[in-house]
């Protein structure tokens, strides 16, 4: 991990894409689709977790408004019924098995006292696949800032560590460095010469 990229892209790297694109073609999630791939469908619904957006309004409106700082993702900025037509018609079992895999990767990841795990039985018991979706897109959420609050030295409580974190979503910090310093100044970008076109 390094500072080049905002702490939101980092953590979308967290996920393997390779592991994300098989999950994809295993549950069919893509099968006869058009318009809005899988991933930018659920860079978009991670966002409205991790951003506490409110709406599918909100979520196209923030992600639009930090566009240029995420075209190296090679994705597509979710639009409003795009992103409403999806979680409606893709597979739950899409983000189910990317938690799993996920879960499996942060727990192989722990190492000594602070071993990684939840104390009761995960149970979403859902009306409908739209609630289901957001049930889990939040799990893998929590998921991702339980480890990093496991990992830090900074000793964050939960509710501090997911406040601070949206507010420092599209900043530039090196996101295995930045909880266990939140506070000190971000690196200027000229730090980082290898982001620096040279023109002859």
């Amino acid at each position: 991990m390094n500072a080049s990229c905002s702490l939101f892209s980092q953590i979308l790297t967290l996920i393997l894409r390779a592991d994300f694109e098989r999950i994809v073609n295993e549950t069919g999630a893509e099968y006869r689709s058009k318009g809005l791939s899988s991933r930018s469908q659920f860079v978009g619904m991670l966002f409205c977790q991790l951003g506490r957006a409110h709406s599918l309004r909100e979520i196209e409106g923030g992600l639009k408004s930090c566009e240029g700082k995420l075209a190296h993702l090679g994705i597509d900025v979710p639009v409003r019924p795009s992103l409403s037509y999806a979680n409606r018609h893709r597979p739950w079992q899409l983000v189910e098995k990317v938690f799993s895999r996920l879960f499996e990767i942060v727990a192989a990841n722990a190492v000594g006292k602070k071993t990684f795990r939840f104390k009761h039985k995960l149970v979403s018991l859902d009306s409908t696949v739209i609630d289901l979706c957001l049930s889990l897109m939040a799990l893998i959420a929590m998921l991702l800032l339980r480890d990093l609050q496991r990992s830090s030295r900074f000793g964050w409580s939960l509710a501090n560590l997911v406040a601070l974190l949206r507010m420092n979503l599209f900043t530039h910090r090196d996101l295995m460095a930045w909880p266990n310093e939140p506070f000190t100044t971000p690196p200027h970008q000229q730090d980082y010469p290898q982001m620096i076109l040279a023109f002859g």
